[in-house]
């Protein structure tokens, strides 16, 4: 290798490197250029990538402007519908009664017409007519429309005429836990009737029916000869059925007659050992009683 192949060299690869800035520098935007290192852009490629950026910066920008405006525009609206509303809130304010307790006791109307009437604010205390004591009641006086009377309780003369004494004549005559009957006229009548010990009438769980058979004698159909009985043992019952039923069958005899079909016209007593058979018809006639 001369010294001249070596200037050769040198030349080509600085034409080589010129050539490569070259189309760097004046190449179009879309082009790229081989370098040892690698594809670069040139330089109108390059400047339109920062011009692309750039305007979607400005985009973003005058979104974000934009959405501040429309923000402080509601702001804004806000602002004038908080006045509004504070505006009518004190209008409204402006026509309430003045009832601080300083001003407890005002005069007002009801709707703009008709009596004045006193309002009591702050205390709650109501203050009586004079006179008034602890324990009485309130009246109200239908002439004046106030609520209390003078005299500030109930008294004889509020009581409808004649009731005072009516009441005391219904008292007459009353005993402690006695409940009196109320009258046709819805009034209570003037005494009560005797308590009646319910447990003479009714025979009550646990109690012990005691005495002798009031009577024994029975009639026909079976009603007693005596108002009642009581029963003290199965002796009783014994002597009972013995005087009623007992003694029916041991008169009602020993033959039977009648139509031969079941209807007979009287009964017959037929004896097995200790048992008694009896015989009566299904239409019986006859006094079994008597």
């Amino acid at each position: 290798m001369t010294m001249q192949t070596d200037l050769q060299a040198a030349v080509d690869k600085a034409a080589s490197a010129g050539a490569k800035l070259h189309a760097i520098v004046h190449g179009d935007a879309a082009d790229t250029v081989e370098t040892e290192n690698g594809p670069i852009k040139t330089v109108a490629g390059t400047i339109a990538d920062n011009e692309t950026a750039i305007a979607a910066s400005r985009a973003e920008l005058d979104q974000k402007v934009a959405d501040a405006s429309g923000s402080a525009q509601a702001a804004s609206a806000s602002a004038l519908a908080a006045a509004g509303s504070a505006a009518t809130a004190s209008e409204r304010a402006a026509k309430i009664p003045d009832v601080a307790p300083a001003h407890a006791l005002k005069g007002i109307r009801v709707n703009g017409a008709g009596d004045a009437y006193e309002l009591y604010v702050g205390g709650g205390d109501v203050n009586g007519p004079v006179g008034a004591a602890d324990g009485d009641l309130v009246r109200f006086d239908g002439a004046t429309g106030k609520l209390l009377k003078g005299g500030g309780k109930v008294q004889a003369a509020d009581i409808q005429a004649g009731v005072l004494g009516s009441v005391a004549a219904r008292n007459v005559g009353t005993a402690p836990g006695a409940i009196p009957d109320v009258l046709a006229d819805g009034k209570l009548p003037a005494s009560v009737l005797p308590a009646i010990d319910l447990s003479t009438r009714v025979a009550k769980t646990g109690d012990t029916m005691t005495g002798p058979l009031a009577g024994t004698t029975f009639k026909s159909g079976g009603s007693a000869a005596a108002t009642g009985f009581q029963i003290a043992s199965g002796a009783d019952l014994a002597t009972l059925f013995k005087a009623a039923s007992y003694t029916a069958l041991q008169s009602a005899g020993t033959s039977a007659s009648g139509d031969g079909a079941g209807n007979y016209t009287s009964v017959s007593l037929s004896y097995s050992g200790t048992q008694v058979i009896l015989y009566t018809t299904k239409n019986c006639n006859c006094n079994c009683m008597g």
